[in-house]
């Protein structure tokens, strides 16, 4: 997959008592980039969880912050998956200012789960080759976000 980006902006509410980014609101940009990613790739997050068929609960994360971030910065949020599990789906981010230094790195990774009974299930194959290839689907917005 080529990479995904998501442009943000840190706002004074996301920070802490220093006026710097308050550390959990990197995992909240990674986040917020995946759901843009699912809906770019035509898999809106709120279509199938209200369906209650399928859920993608995180169940790894790790972060190094590497400078700080301060209000009304400019954040990229750039989105690369790597090598997929049967259920497992790895994701890395990395949070750059517009000049592209790297200011956050991530990784998060996300197990495909049956809704209603919370047991592990195989993330549809569809699903697979629409993530993988990146290909916008039906549902894909025009926003500020590539």
């Amino acid at each position: 997959m080529n990479p995904y980006t998501y442009e943000s902006v840190v706002h004074l509410r996301d920070t802490d008592a220093t006026g710097r980014l308050y550390f959990p609101r990197a995992f909240d940009l990674a986040v917020e980039t995946f759901e843009a990613y699912l809906a770019h790739c035509g898999l809106p997050l709120g279509d199938w969880l209200r369906a209650g068929t399928h859920a993608f609960p995180v169940v790894h994360a790790a972060a190094d912050y590497l400078q700080p971030m301060w209000p009304g910065q400019p954040l990229r949020v750039t989105l690369t998956l790597e090598e997929a599990g049967t259920t497992s789906l790895p994701c890395r981010y990395e949070i750059s200012d517009p000049a592209g230094q790297t200011l956050v790195q991530l990784r998060l990774v996300h197990v495909m789960i049956d809704a209603r009974s919370g047991e592990k299930k195989p993330i549809p194959k569809d699903w697979r080759q629409r993530l993988f290839a990146g290909t916008p689907g039906p549902d894909a917005s025009a926003t500020t976000h590539s």
